[in-house]
């Protein structure tokens, strides 16, 4: 009688106090008989005398048990997440959406419900950023700030880097991923956000959330000026929570509703502008300035020396495929900026393997076939700016020799192209001034020797006269040239004196012709011929500088000619 009452109490708590919530909840004192009898004797035959009783007393009691539909649902739902269960079986490295399964049954509102806070780095000192961290019991980090269309991270501070930041977390035992969210190729993070990259990267962070503490990273310390809002509306609209981790280590639960900044708003527009610029070409580096290109500028990253980087580490360190085809881009480039400035490079490789030269000397190929490219298409485009120009009728002579123009020039007996030389104007072939550049063999051999030709003479006359400064050839004071060349060469508190060998300097030109051409320019051949016509006849004997200076013009000559 006992076990009996001990049964019966046992189902009714089981099956509920009110008898009418469940037909089965009445239970008879045979029915708790025969389950004490199962209970005391294990066997099939007992089990299933005891089903077939519940069944008859339930029939009896006019219950018909759940509708087909309702049931079908219940089972669906139970399969369901069975699938989402095996789909998240994860051991958190790597990519969690690499396998169909998880493509497939994973969304960012399908996942449980959990809270993901979000921290902005700013200006704050690594161990300030760090302690944040900590006082919220962050254990996982998920870096989603936006990249540049090299896939590179700019940051103010250079402990904020994903370099850095991948070593620092791991010696802090905080776990560190790096997903650009927003990057440059994308347009932005509010295009970027609706893809399916974007998205697995959130269920990931979901899927850690789950876990444990996660964080998600943006630049600024206030998220409404950051990209973070953008991924917070994100999470918040799945469902999910996000709070986000103040300076003063306090959270704020995030909010629908907030306007987003207009540079977020405007970032689309921007970026497909530039993009269009970058493929046309009109996009320019931007120039240096003058210190930068100032000789203690260049000493001083000379003596710094360059940063060496492990490209083998570099490439161990990336997690799945895209990463290290990433990691194998950027190495490639590194090489090739290193082998083009050398000693001033930023980086340099160690440790680089084979086909990280191949790829960065594959890069440089690419770069002068696009730069040729451009380079006749914007010939192109000039030539039918200047054929427009001219209402469609003949073209402008030139110098070089075009088969359509070849009337208008002028030709020998032979058929040759007759053109004017650039200097003493005289009819020559262009086969004969092709090798001179345009001047005939007798000015080349002139200009060679350091004398100017004639329409450099007439530029320098024109342009540099009126602000000139040219030594007295008796007292070696510098004068204004327009003084100067009134008593040929000679100041005026020189012109009374009477000095010996004076009035021979006055009256020899080569003499005034080497003053000239040594104060016009020290890089022109026609110093280093005038000093060779002054040296023989002069008194005054070139000093350090003067001799200097016609051993720089005499080299560029040989240099010209060659």
């Amino acid at each position: 009688d006992t076990c009996e009452e001990d049964v019966a109490l046992a189902l009714q708590l089981q099956f509920g106090d009110d008898a009418g919530a469940w037909p089965g909840a009445a239970v008879s004192s045979s029915s708790a008989t025969a389950f004490c009898a199962l209970d005391c004797v294990d066997d099939e035959d007992a089990a299933a005398a005891f089903a077939a009783q519940l069944e008859e007393e339930e029939r009896a009691q006019g219950f018909t048990g759940l509708s087909p539909e309702l049931l079908q649902e219940q089972f669906q739902e139970y399969e369901d997440k069975l699938t989402r269960d095996d789909a998240e079986e994860w051991h958190g490295h790597g990519d969690l959406m690499q396998s169909g399964l998880a493509r497939s049954t994973l969304t960012l509102q399908g996942m449980d419900k959990a809270t993901c806070f979000s921290i902005g780095h700013g200006h704050l000192r690594e161990k300030d950023f760090y302690e944040l961290l900590s006082l919220n019991s962050v254990r996982t980090l998920y870096d989603l700030r936006r990249s540049d269309h090299r896939g590179d991270v700019h940051t103010s501070s250079e402990q904020y880097s994903v370099r850095a930041l991948k070593s620092t977390c791991k010696a802090r035992g905080i776990k560190y991923k790096h997903v650009a969210i927003g990057r440059e190729s994308a347009y932005g993070i509010l295009p970027h956000i609706g893809s399916d990259e974007a998205q697995h990267a959130l269920i990931e962070l979901a899927w850690h959330a789950k876990r444990g503490r996660t964080a998600f990273l943006g630049f600024d310390e206030d998220w409404r000026m950051d990209h973070r809002q953008v991924i917070a509306e994100e999470l918040v609209k799945a469902g999910h929570v996000v709070k986000h981790i103040t300076t003063s280590s306090a959270t704020e639960e995030h909010e629908q509703g907030h306007a987003f900044p207009d540079f977020i708003v405007k970032e689309e527009e921007k970026l497909r502008k530039l993009e269009k610029m970058r493929q046309a070409g009109e996009l320019k580096r931007p120039e240096k300035s003058a210190v930068d290109r100032s000789s203690q500028a260049i000493a001083c990253q000379l003596d710094r020396g360059s940063q060496q980087v492990d490209a083998m580490a570099e490439l161990a360190a990336a997690g799945n495929q895209v990463e290290l085809v990433q990691a194998q881009r950027k190495l490639a480039r590194v090489q090739r900026i290193a082998e083009k400035h050398g000693a001033l490079a930023h980086k340099k490789l160690a440790n680089v393997p084979q086909w990280i030269l191949e790829e960065a000397k594959e890069q440089e190929v690419w770069i002068a076939q696009k730069k040729a490219e451009k380079l006749l298409a914007s010939k192109a485009a000039a030539s039918g700016e200047s054929a427009d120009s001219a209402g469609g009728g003949s073209k402008s002579s030139t110098a070089v020799p075009v088969a359509g123009d070849a009337d208008d020039a002028g030709l020998k007996e032979g058929g040759s192209l007759m053109v004017e030389c650039l200097d003493c104007g005289g009819q020559f072939s262009w086969e004969d001034l092709a090798a001179g550049d345009g001047y005939c063999a007798v000015c080349s051999v002139s200009a060679a020797g350091g004398g100017p030709r004639s329409d450099e003479a007439t530029d320098m006359s024109s342009s540099t006269a009126p602000s000139l400064m040219v030594e007295c050839i008796s007292c070696g004071m510098p004068r204004t040239w327009q003084t100067l060349e009134i008593n040929d060469g000679v100041c005026d508190d020189c012109v009374g004196l009477d000095v010996e060998g004076c009035a021979s300097d006055r009256t020899t030109p080569a003499v005034v012709a080497a003053s000239a051409s040594v104060a016009v320019s020290a890089d022109e051949p026609a110093a280093a011929a005038s000093d060779r016509a002054s040296g023989g006849g002069g008194s005054q004997q070139p000093s350090g500088w003067r001799a200097r200076r016609r051993e720089v013009a005499v080299a560029s000559a040989a240099a010209a000619v060659s």
